[in-house]
C-alpha cells in the first residue's frame, strides 16, 4: 500500500509546472530542430537556439576558445541585414533580457520579453546565428574584451581549480581543454579563421530552436518557419572525438595562488549520460551532500569540523567524459584530512548497502529538485534543451524522476566498486602560497492565484499569503528588521550569525534531526542576513506544508543556540570571510563602503571579518534573537499552492501565544555625513586584474519617484542587469574592460549609486573618465524618446521576470511591507517607471550625481 501510494506521488509531481505542457518537437526541411513549451501562467516568452558546438569540436582551432569567441561576436553583433546598433535599438525597444554562453558541446543564445515581442526576439535570434557579418571593428573589440575576461578567470581560485582538474583527469579528451582558450593559442585567431568556423558549424541541421512560455504551439512552430526556414541546409564535417585512454594510478596537482582558504577537487572517472549506472551515481552524490545531514555535510563540516563548504556531484555529459566529484574548501593545513575522510567516505559505498531511509530520502530530493527546477519558462527550456541535446529525448528529464526511482542499494554498490578505487581518482588543489616561515593560517482545487491577503495577529505577527498552486510548491519566508544596520561595529556578522543558528537547534530536534526532517522532505531550510533585515526561509513540495511550517515556527520562537553548534558555524561563516575576496568584485565593493560610509553600519558586509564572528559570544546570539525577533518585528509570508484560511489557522495554532521577551527597539544608526567634494582612493589588490569603482550619493528605499528615475538612468547607463548600455558600449567597445556595470544601493538611509569594471592596471585612469563622462552625460545631453523608450522597457520586462517564482514574490512582498511600503507596493512598479520622463532623469541625475568618491583597486607592485 505505501508503496503504491508513494508511486501516485511520483506520478502527480511529474506532471508540474501544471501551467506548461509537454513539449512538442519536431524537425524542419532543412534540418533545424524546433521545439515548443506551452506555459500561459505568466506573459513571458524564452526563445532559444543552441549550436551544436562547443570547445570540443573546435578541431585545427582546438584551444584557441573560437566557439567563445564566436559567441560574442554573434550575440547582437552586425549581420547582413542589420548592424550591431540596430540590434540593440530592437532588444531595447522590445524591453528584451538577452545573453549568450558557449559551454564544452553547444553555444546558446537566448532573448526572454514579454509574450507580445516574440516575433522580433524570434527573428533577432535567426539573423544572429545565420547571417552573421562579423565586422574587423568588432573582431578587434571582442579580442580586447575577451583578454579582459582572461584575467578575471585565472584570477579566481575556483576556475583555475576546475581547470586543473580538467588537464588532470583527461591527457587526451578535449574537454581537458578550458572553453575560453589558451591565451597564447586565442591570440592568433584572425577574423577569417572565425568566419571559417561559424560557416562550417552555424549551419541549419546543427541548430536547435527552444520556446517556452506564453504561445501557441502551433504558432510558434510556423513562426520558426518563418524566421529559419529558408536557411539552406548545407553539409557539416564530422567532428570524432578521441577516446580517453584509461586511467592506471592515481594523479594529483597541486597549485599556488592568492587565497583566502584552500580549494579541493576529487574526481573519479566515470560514464556518459547514456550509461544505466547514471541513476546509482546520482543517488550517491546526494547521500553524500545534498542537505545538511547528508553524510559528508554531516561528518566533514559538522561534526569533524575539516571543511566550511563540501559538495558531490556525478556529471554525466552527452560524450564520454563523465566524471564522479567532490569538492570542498578548507584551511591549508587540513587537506590531508580531508583528503583521506573523502575518500573514506566515498569507498563505503563500495563495502556498505545504504540505508533504506537514505536511499528514500534521496529519491525524494531527486523529485523535489525536479519540480524546484522548472518555475520559470527560461528553467524549462534550458531543461528541453538539455535533453534534446544530451540524451535526444525532449523528456528525458520526467523519465529520468522515475527511473531513479527504482535505484537499489545493491546496484549502488555495484556501481561505486565500478568507478571508486583508488589508480581511478584524480586529484587537483589551489592553495594560497606556503609561507617561508612554514607557518599556514587556521580556521578555527482551483488552479487559480489569489492576491496577497494580509493578516495581523494581535501580537503584531504580519502574515501574507497568497495562493499559487502551479507549481506544488510552498514559500515559507520570515523577514526581522535587523541585519548590518542593527550589529555592533565590533560585532559585525552577529546578524548573520544569529539567522544561521536558528537553523540549529529547538527544544524539539537537534541540528541534524532539522536536517533529517528537511532533507526526507526534499525541502530546505536556511537562515541568511542583509544589510537591513534577517530572515529565516523554507521550501517544501505542498504536501508537507504543515510539518515544514511546524519546524519553522520552532526555528523562529525557539531556537537553543547550542554551545557545540556555535562552534561549527563560526568556523563556518570565518571561512567565508576568509573567501570573500577571492573574488576581485566583492573585494573592490567592500574598498568602495568603507570609503562612502564612515560612520554608517553600510560600511560593513553582512558576513562580518573573521575578527568580530570570533568575538561574537552565545549571550550575544541570544540577546539579538530576543531583541530582534519578536512578533512585532515579523512579517511572515507563506506564498504557494496553499489554501489561504488553512494557512491562516495554521499560523494562529504556530505563533499567535508567540510573545516577546523584550521591547522591540528599531534600529538607529548613526547618520552619515554628506558627499561633498570628490575623493580619489588607491588600494591594492592580490588579483592580477584592476578594479575602478566610482560612486555617488544615493537615495533611500522611500524616495519612491526619484528610485523609478534612478531605475531608468540606470537602464540608460548600464542596462540595469543586462551587458548594455552607454558604459557597456563604449568601454567593451573600446576593449578597455572585461566588466563594467551600474546599480543602485538602496538603504533605509541614503546609499549610493556605483559603477564597477575590470580592466587592466595601466587602463584605469582611462576607465575612470570614460564612466564619469557618461554619468555627466545625463544631465548634460538630451535624452532621446527612442533610448528612453527602450530604459523604461527594459526596467518594467527585469521587473516581471524576477518575480516568476513563489519565492521571490514572497520574498519582495514581504520585505515591502517590513519597510513599510505596503504589501501592494510592486504593483506600482510598472505604472511609476512608465511615467518617468527625460526631465525627472535629468533631475535625479543632478540631484544625486554631483559629487563621487573613485577607487582604483590595483594589482600590487613587486
Amino acid at each position: 500500500m505505501k508503496h503504491s501510494l508513494y508511486s501516485l506521488i511520483i506520478a502527480f509531481l511529474l506532471v508540474v509546472p501544471a501551467a506548461a505542457t509537454e513539449p512538442f518537437v519536431t524537425t524542419l526541411d532543412n534540418g533545424i530542430g524546433v521545439a515548443v513549451i506551452e506555459n500561459h501562467q505568466s506573459p513571458v516568452v524564452s526563445a532559444r537556439v543552441y549550436v551544436r558546438t562547443g570547445s570540443i569540436h573546435e578541431q585545427e582551432f582546438l584551444g584557441a576558445g573560437v566557439s567563445h569567441f564566436l559567441e560574442h561576436l554573434v550575440a547582437g553583433g552586425t549581420t547582413s541585414k542589420r548592424t550591431e546598433a540596430e540590434s540593440r535599438a530592437l532588444l531595447d525597444a522590445i524591453g528584451a533580457q538577452s545573453n549568450a554562453y558557449t559551454t564544452r558541446d553547444h553555444t546558446s543564445y537566448y532573448i526572454t520579453t514579454s509574450s507580445r515581442f516574440f516575433d522580433e526576439a524570434l527573428n533577432m535570434l535567426a539573423d544572429w546565428t545565420t547571417n552573421a557579418s562579423i565586422t574587423q571593428e568588432e573582431f578587434d573589440r571582442e579580442l580586447e574584451v575577451i583578454q579582459r575576461e582572461m584575467e578575471s578567470r585565472w584570477s579566481n581560485p575556483v576556475a583555475v581549480l576546475h581547470q586543473t582538474m580538467s588537464e588532470t583527469l583527461f591527457k587526451k579528451h578535449p574537454v581537458r581543454h578550458p572553453v575560453i582558450g589558451y591565451r597564447e593559442a586565442f591570440s592568433k585567431l584572425t577574423r577569417d579563421d572565425v568566419m571559417a568556423y561559424y560557416q562550417r558549424r552555424y549551419v541549419p541541421n546543427n541548430l536547435l530552436v527552444v520556446v517556452a512560455g506564453d504561445v501557441r504551439q502551433s504558432d510558434a512552430v510556423a513562426k520558426v518557419q518563418d524566421a529559419f526556414g529558408n536557411v539552406e541546409r548545407r553539409p557539416m564535417p564530422a567532428v570524432a572525438l578521441p577516446a580517453e585512454p584509461r586511467q592506471l594510478g592515481l594523479r594529483e596537482s597541486v597549485k599556488e595562488m592568492p587565497a583566502g582558504q584552500a580549494y579541493l577537487l576529487m574526481a573519479y572517472r566515470t560514464i556518459p549520460l547514456s550509461h544505466p549506472d547514471l541513476y546509482p551515481l546520482d543517488i550517491i552524490s546526494f547521500i553524500l551532500s545534498h542537505g545538511d545531514s547528508s553524510r559528508l555535510v554531516r561528518s566533514l563540516r559538522e561534526e569533524q569540523r575539516l571543511v566550511s563548504g563540501i559538495a558531490a556531484w556525478s556529471h554525466t555529459p552527452g560524450y564520454d567524459a563523465g566524471e564522479f566529484a567532490v569538492y570542498a574548501t578548507l584551511s591549508p593545513d587540513k587537506l590531508p584530512q580531508v583528503k583521506a575522510a573523502v575518500r573514506e567516505e566515498v569507498t563505503r559505498f563500495c563495502d556498505e548497502l545504504v540505508s533504506d531511509a537514505e536511499l528514500r530520502r534521496a529519491k525524494r530530493q531527486k523529485i523535489s529538485s525536479h519540480v524546484f527546477g522548472q518555475q520559470t519558462v527560461e528553467a524549462q527550456a534550458a531543461t528541453v534543451a538539455s535533453d534534446i541535446l544530451s540524451a535526444h529525448d525532449p523528456l528525458f528529464s520526467r523519465s529520468y524522476v522515475e527511473r531513479i526511482q527504482n535505484v537499489t542499494a545493491e546496484e549502488i554498490r555495484e556501481a561505486a566498486r565500478r568507478y571508486f578505487h583508488p589508480e581511478n581518482l584524480s586529484i587537483a588543489v589551489v592553495r594560497p602560497p606556503v609561507p617561508d616561515d612554514g607557518v599556514t593560517d587556521t580556521v578555527t482545487e482551483s488552479t487559480a492565484t489569489s492576491p496577497v491577503i494580509r493578516h495581523e495577529l494581535p501580537n503584531g505577527l504580519r502574515l501574507l499569503v497568497k495562493r499559487n498552486p502551479t507549481p506544488a510548491i510552498v514559500s515559507i519566508q520570515a523577514f526581522f528588521l535587523a541585519g548590518v544596520r542593527a550589529e555592533p561595529p565590533e560585532r559585525n556578522g552577529l546578524s548573520l550569525f544569529t539567522a544561521r543558528m536558528m537553523t540549529r537547534g529547538t527544544p524539539y530536534g537537534s541540528a541534524e534531526e532539522i536536517a533529517e526532517a528537511f532533507d526526507a522532505m526534499g525541502g530546505s531550510l536556511a537562515g541568511a542576513s542583509g544589510n537591513n533585515s534577517l530572515y529565516l526561509s523554507a521550501a517544501c513540495l505542498s504536501e508537507d506544508f504543515n510539518q515544514a511550517l511546524s519546524l519553522f515556527a520552532d526555528a523562529v520562537r525557539e531556537p537553543t543556540f547550542p554551545a557545540e553548534e556555535v562552534e561549527r558555524v563560526r568556523a563556518l561563516l570565518v571561512a567565508s570571510a576568509r573567501r570573500r575576496n577571492d573574488d576581485w568584485r566583492s573585494e573592490l565593493s567592500d574598498v568602495f563602503r568603507k570609503e562612502r560610509f564612515k560612520t554608517h553600519p553600510y560600511r560593513f558586509t553582512a558576513g562580518g571579518v573573521p575578527e568580530t564572528l570570533s568575538a561574537i559570544t552565545r549571550d550575544d546570539l541570544v540577546a539579538f534573537h530576543a531583541a530582534t525577533c519578536a512578533p512585532s518585528n515579523t512579517v511572515l509570508a507563506i506564498f504557494g499552492d496553499v489554501d489561504p484560511e488553512t494557512v491562516t489557522a495554521l499560523v494562529e495554532d504556530h505563533f499567535g501565544s508567540w510573545r516577546p521577551q523584550g521591547h522591540f527597539a528599531p534600529p538607529a544608526p548613526p547618520a552619515e555625513s554628506r558627499l561633498e567634494t570628490d575623493r580619489t582612493v588607491r588600494t591594492e589588490s592580490r588579483h592580477r586584474m584592476g578594479g575602478v569603482f566610482v560612486g555617488c550619493p544615493g537615495l533611500t528605499l522611500y524616495d519612491t519617484k526619484d528610485r523609478y528615475a534612478m531605475d531608468v538612468l540606470d537602464a540608460l547607463v548600464s542596462g540595469i542587469h543586462l551587458p548594455r548600455g552607454w558604459l557597456h558600449e563604449e568601454l567593451r567597445g573600446k576593449g578597455l574592460v572585461y566588466e563594467v556595470h551600474a546599480y543602485n544601493f538602496f538603504g533605509l538611509e541614503p546609499g549610493f549609486f556605483g559603477v564597477y569594471a575590470g580592466c587592466e592596471p595601466d587602463k584605469a585612469e582611462q576607465v575612470k573618465e570614460i564612466i564619469l563622462r557618461q554619468l555627466r552625460r545625463v544631465s548634460e545631453d538630451d535624452l532621446p524618446d527612442s533610448e528612453m523608450d527602450a530604459a523604461r522597457r527594459i526596467c518594467v520586462t527585469a521587473d516581471v521576470l524576477q518575480k516568476q517564482t513563489n519565492a521571490q514574490q514572497a520574498t519582495e512582498t514581504a520585505l515591502n511591507e517590513l519597510y513599510g511600503l505596503g504589501v501592494d507596493y510592486s504593483q506600482q512598479y510598472a505604472p511609476g517607471i512608465l511615467a518617468v520622463s527625460a526631465d525627472d532623469v535629468r533631475r535625479v541625475a543632478k540631484k544625486y550625481l554631483h559629487h563621487f568618491i573613485c577607487v582604483f583597486n590595483l594589482p600590487r607592485r613587486d
